[in-house]
C-alpha cells in the first residue's frame, strides 16, 4: 500500500544528536512533511540520531552537509522500520538511513517509595507507580484523586525516575493499569532492569496478555455488591492466575461475604486469596465468620494506613 502523506503540524518532536563529547537536542516544532527542514551549526562527528515523535510514526531522510547543516524530510512509516533516504537534489551531502523511535507517554498520578500494605509482600518496601484513570467508581474508592489528575511522562522518564529509590520491588497500581496500552511496555522495561512487579488490577479487564509474563505478580481484586461495581468483573480472570499470583476480594459487610465466598468455591484460585475489609469497618466481623467457615483464606489488612492513615503517597 503506498504510504499516505501526514500532518506533523502540533506534533511535539524532539531530534537528538549524539556524539562522543556531548547531545544536541532540537524541537522541531511545528512540522511541515512536505518541506525539507533544516538546522544549522551541527557538529559533523554525530554517533546516532533519534527523532522523538509521540503518537505518530516518522522515518526521516537526512543529509549532512560541508556547509556545517543537516537537512531533514519526513514521512510516514511503520515503527522501527528503516529506510533509504532518497536524493533531494542537492550535490555534494552524505545520507543516512535512520532507524524510528516511538517514544510511548502514559498518564501517571504519583510515583512514591512506602512500606506495601497489603497481599504476600505486606511489610516489604516498595515502589508504587500509580496510573492516573480508572473505569470503576466504587462506592468506598480511597484514590479517587487518581481518577483524572495526572502527569505525562515517557516510559524512560518512569524508569529513571524509580532508580532514584533504594528498592528492587515495584507495585504498579491506579487508578486501572491496564486502560492504558502502555502499561505492558512499562513493565517490560522495568522487567530489563531486573525489579521484581507487582500489577495491581480492579478485575474488570482481561489479563490474558499479561499472565505470561515471569517476575510479574498479578494483583486481582474483585468487587463484592457493597462496591455497586460487581457486575463489571470479569470473573474468568480467576482462572487465569498462577501460583505465585494473587486475588484480593473486598468485603465490606456480611453479603460481601457471602458473595465472596460463592466465587471463591466457583472458581477454586490456586492462588493466595485475601479477604480485605473495607477501611474503617471493623476486622473481627470478617476475621470472625473466616473462622466460623474454616476457609482457606488470609485475612488482609491495609497496614500502611494503620502506620499513616488514610494519607496520600504512602
Amino acid at each position: 500500500m503506498e504510504k499516505q502523506p501526514i500532518s506533523t503540524m502540533n506534533i511535539r518532536t524532539k531530534l537528538y544528536l549524539h556524539s562522543k563529547r556531548n547531545t544536541h537536542f532540537y524541537n522541531l516544532n511545528p512540522l511541515d512533511n512536505s518541506k525539507p527542514y533544516k538546522i544549522y551549526n551541527v557538529l559533523p562527528s554525530f554517533s546516532l540520531v533519534k527523532l522523538f515523535a509521540p503518537q505518530q510514526i516518522y522515518y526521516i531522510n537526512l543529509q549532512i552537509f560541508r556547509m556545517n547543516y543537516i537537512q531533514l524530510q519526513f514521512g510516514y512509516c511503520h515503527k522501527n522500520q528503516i529506510l533509504s533516504a532518497f536524493p533531494l537534489g542537492i550535490t555534494n551531502s552524505k545520507c543516512f538511513k535512520l532507524k524510528c523511535f516511538d517514544v510511548q507517554h502514559m498518564n501517571i498520578n504519583e510515583i512514591f517509595y512506602s512500606i506495601q500494605g497489603e497481599g504476600k509482600w505486606v511489610g516489604l518496601p516498595n515502589i508504587f507507580i500509580r496510573v492516573a484513570g480508572c473505569n470503576l467508581r466504587c462506592s468506598y474508592c480511597d484514590t479517587k484523586y487518581a481518577y483524572d489528575n495526572g502527569k505525562e511522562m515517557s516510559i524512560d522518564e518512569i524508569v529513571n525516575h524509580i532508580g532514584n529509590y533504594p528498592c528492587k520491588y515495584v507495585c504498579i497500581t491506579g487508578g486501572e493499569p491496564l486502560l492504558q496500552h502502555e502499561t505492558l511496555d512499562l513493565i517490560n522495561a522495568v522487567l530489563k532492569r531486573n525489579y521484581k512487579i507487582s500489577l495491581e488490577t480492579n478485575g474488570s479487564i482481561d489479563i490474558k496478555n499479561i499472565v505470561n509474563k515471569k517476575s510479574l505478580m498479578i494483583s486481582l481484586d474483585v468487587k463484592c455488591p457493597s462496591s455497586n461495581m460487581h457486575e463489571k468483573m470479569h470473573l474468568e480472570n480467576i482462572s487465569l492466575l498462577r501460583k505465585n499470583d494473587q486475588l484480593k476480594i473486598i468485603i465490606q459487610n456480611k453479603e460481601d461475604y457471602d458473595y465472596a465466598k460463592k466465587i471463591i468455591q466457583k472458581y477454586k484460585p490456586i492462588c493466595h486469596v485475601f479477604f480485605q475489609p473495607v477501611w474503617a469497618t471493623n476486622p473481627k466481623n470478617l476475621a470472625g465468620w473466616i473462622l466460623s467457615d474454616g476457609l482457606n483464606v488470609k485475612l488482609g489488612l491495609q497496614i500502611h494506613k494503620m502506620i499513616w492513615g488514610d494519607a496520600k503517597g504512602v
